[in-house]
């Protein structure tokens, strides 16, 4: 059988592997979810993501999107220190391409492991203010 995305609990969440892509987030925030993103985005917490974000880019992991919000939203201002984080609609952490020849051998699974404990602070942060 195939192993492809399948959606946890919650439709928005999404884990897997689809397409020779794995990553682990929130694809989109719902309403209630896109509030608490954004209250926390604002205070102590985003200070907190922003060092996360950066670590994770630099290790080689895709954490920006192409559709994003292109403007900071209302009521916050355009030039709001924290507009990167207040233009998302989801947050996702794409792992690095799967090296070639490991699709389908067991040795995925300890490339899996080791990408999800990078990224653990992303969804630890994730489930703990945005829920």
């Amino acid at each position: 059988r195939d192993l492809h995305s399948f959606p946890t609990r919650r439709s928005s969440d999404l884990v897997g592997l689809d397409e020779e892509y794995v990553g682990g987030g929130c694809w989109y925030f719902d309403a209630a979810r896109l509030a608490r993103w954004r209250k926390a985005a604002i205070g102590p917490a985003g200070a907190k993501l922003l060092p996360i974000l950066a670590r994770l880019r630099k290790a080689g992991y895709q954490v920006d999107r192409d559709d994003d919000y292109h403007r900071v939203p209302k009521p916050f201002a355009p030039d709001h220190p924290r507009g990167e984080l207040l233009r998302r609609r989801g947050l996702t952490c794409g792992f690095p391409a799967i090296p070639a020849g490991l699709l389908h051998e067991p040795a995925l699974a300890d490339w899996l492991f080791q990408h999800a404990r990078a990224t653990a602070p992303l969804i630890l942060w994730l489930h703990r203010y945005v829920g």
